[in-house]
């Protein structure tokens, strides 16, 4: 401290100034090397009574209590300062020293686990204990084993401060139906519980088993209209097994639209023309070159369904021969339009009368079922199909007696 200073008021006060705490006013308190400490009374410490009156040649007991509650263990120092009108020695102080031995002090908390609902069999559960220290020194779990395998717990070892807690997961994983019952044993360096057994139990059931049936739905629906399915759910688990707890929701595949073409806006009736055969009239601009020609695997053949026999055939359209049997006919019904995909002998289409779109490998003979598409007037069947060797458009036909609709 440098300078004059004949006066100065020396205390502790709040943030606001409106409670303080003076040590001296407006007195010549302060000098070089002071130092005031200001410190709460040691809350473990206290006197009783705080105050009286002595006789001359008299004495009073003062009870000086020290009490350990809350501490942790170790060495704890106070000082009872005791003020009198003594004009000699006003201010009298006694030195306390407090040794608080350090004890942990388990408890867990539920003492005992019951898991209320009825697991499935080979499902694990979980439910949550606290370990707790209650004591003033740090708490060493050193292992958690169960009597039962299908009860478990995580962790097994760990340390918990004083005054403070641990959860462990508890796991019930039974291997059987029925009731199952055990015990957790928890060792520790708790000196009065080394062990302290939690008590476990918990029901298990065989678990449900899902039936669908049919497994799969195929519906033609006319446009504006709807249908109607059936499909049967079922729990396939023998008696005495969980409830099968089940919700819908529908997953979009991605879907093939099929639009008809505009609808014809004219009649051709039967020998309105005369029928003719022969080229086509040059009076048409092709709309682009067809790669088809020049990709062909195998020119001049052709590929069909023998539909009295039901198996696919492959012959030369210039040498007769006997139709050869290359693969079952894979379709549930009459076989009623095809083609070659664009430039690609590959595969084929394939359209048969019960709404089957698929191909057809032609040299594994599998199937790919690409949709089930329906003819939109009511009576028709498929006749006819053609890829547009351009673009990969597919065209298709269906008709009855009196009518034809182009897609």
């Amino acid at each position: 401290m440098q300078g004059d200073l004949l006066s100065a008021t020396v205390g502790i006060e709040n943030f606001d100034a409106s409670d303080g705490l003076e040590v001296v006013y407006n007195a010549p308190y302060i000098h070089d090397n002071l130092a005031v400490r200001i410190s709460a009374d040691s809350p473990w410490l206290s006197e009783n009574p705080t105050s009286g009156t002595v006789p001359p040649g008299g004495s009073m007991d003062i009870q000086v209590i020290a009490n350990s509650t809350g501490l942790l263990g170790g060495d704890y120092f106070a000082d009872v300062l005791i003020h009198s009108n003594d004009p000699v020695t006003p201010d009298t102080s006694m030195r306390v020293h407090l040794f608080v031995t350090g004890i942990p002090d388990i408890d867990v908390s539920p003492p005992v686990v019951q898991f209320p609902d009825s697991v499935f069999v080979g499902t694990s559960v979980t439910q949550t204990i606290s370990v707790a220290n209650n004591g003033n020194l740090a708490l060493d779990v050193t292992n958690i084993t169960s009597d039962n395998p299908v009860f478990s717990a995580s962790p097994t070892s760990f340390t918990v401060p004083p005054y403070s807690s641990m959860d462990v997961d508890v796991t019930f994983t039974p291997d059987a139906p029925g009731s199952h019952s055990g015990t957790l044993s928890i060792e520790s360096n708790d000196p009065d519980e080394p062990t302290f057994t939690v008590p476990v139990s918990g029901d298990a059931v065989n678990p449900p088993i899902i039936g669908v049936s049919p497994d799969s739905v195929i519906q033609a629906v006319n446009p504006g209209d709807s249908a109607d399915v059936m499909v049967t759910i079922s729990n396939l688990a023998g008696t005495g097994a969980g409830n099968l707890e089940w919700n819908a929701s529908i997953s979009l595949s991605v879907a093939k639209t099929w639009q008809v073409s505009t609808p014809a806006t004219s009649d051709y009736p039967v020998g309105l023309y005369e029928p003719s055969f022969g080229a086509a009239p040059e009076n048409g601009q092709a709309t682009g070159e067809s790669p088809q020609a020049s990709t062909l695997l195998n020119p001049g053949h052709a590929w069909s369904i023998e539909q009295a026999n039901g198996f696919i055939t492959s012959f030369d359209l210039a040498v007769p021969e006997v139709l050869p049997n290359l693969a079952p006919d894979p379709t549930t019904g009459f076989d009623n339009a095809g083609d070659f995909g664009v430039g690609d002998q590959s595969f084929f289409y394939l359209l048969d009368v019960d709404n089957n779109f698929m191909t057809v490998d032609t040299t594994s003979f599998a199937t790919t079922m690409l949709g089930n598409p329906a003819p939109i007037t009511p009576g028709h069947s498929w006749t006819g199909m053609a890829v547009d060797p351009t673009d990969g458009t597919i065209y298709a036909v269906s008709c009855d007696i009196t009518t034809t609709d182009l897609y």
